[in-house]
């Protein structure tokens, strides 16, 4: 993360300090011309506008990659230290938008049923659109450090979702076959879609990941999964079976 995370504050620092420069640079070369007063407020109002404008950017980006790269560990740290839920059930499910709330309950949970002495086997319930790259990666982070066997029992996943089914144990990764799709795609800024998403560098962090863990889970090459992601690939059960982000399709009771 560090490597991440160092050589975005120091370029962005040093943003910062290039475009006040550069502010200051004009302010004094207007203060020396014999420019209208309108000229010098218009030109001097694009100026702010342009260095508010790279504030912002830079503010966003380091805001982002903190969530994204460091809230993951906080709050699998945080559930440790609050111990495990006494009311999991067995299996646990994961419904809708994964937000950090459903996370914590679900790291809960989990930790809940490995402690369990008469839980063998763990089952998850995935019916998800995805939600915030942080929420979802606690929750890999939990599946990952868990002693016992994970089974994911899926009825839909795209985003963020699939990273959780793709993450079950090998063999025990299930897909209903009840026309839901399996969808993968480059993962949006601060979980929505707004018009300047593409210029957070966090994004791209996010997405990079994303793509080397489903390369690793599924066996595909890193450049066709980053492809696949990029053009915002469809699969039915089997050919997600195919694909090997699930292990076999299970018949909608």
């Amino acid at each position: 993360m560090i490597a991440y995370v160092l050589p975005l504050f120091l370029s962005f620092a040093a943003l910062y300090l290039l475009a006040g420069y550069l502010l200051l640079m004009v302010a004094k070369l207007l203060s020396h011309t014999q420019y209208s007063l309108f000229l010098t407020i218009v030109i001097s109002a694009v100026l702010v506008s342009i260095y508010m404008f790279f504030v912002f950017l830079a503010t966003a980006n380091i805001a982002h990659v903190i969530t994204n790269l460091f809230m993951p560990h906080l709050l699998v740290k945080w559930t440790e230290y609050k111990g495990p839920d006494k009311k999991a059930m067995n299996p646990v499910m994961v419904h809708g938008l994964i937000t950090l709330k459903l996370a914590y309950r679900i790291v809960r949970e989990l930790k809940a049923l490995e402690n369990d002495t008469t839980v063998s086997t763990i089952c998850i319930i995935l019916d998800s659109d995805g939600g915030l790259y942080a929420a979802d990666t606690a929750i890999r982070m939990a599946m990952e450090k868990c002693q016992k066997p994970i089974e994911i029992k899926c009825k839909g996943a795209r985003s963020a979702a699939v990273d959780i089914l793709a993450s079950g144990t090998p063999k025990k990764r299930f897909l209903y076959n009840n026309g839901k799709k399996i969808v993968i795609h480059n993962g949006q800024s601060l979980g929505g879609e707004w018009p300047g998403s593409r210029l957070l560098v966090g994004s791209m962090i996010c997405n990079r990941q994303i793509a080397k863990l489903i390369s690793n889970k599924t066996g595909q090459s890193l450049k066709r999964v980053r492809q696949d992601m990029k053009n915002k690939t469809w699969f039915g059960a089997q050919e997600a079976v195919e694909y090997g982000l699930a292990d076999d399709v299970l018949t909608q009771r």
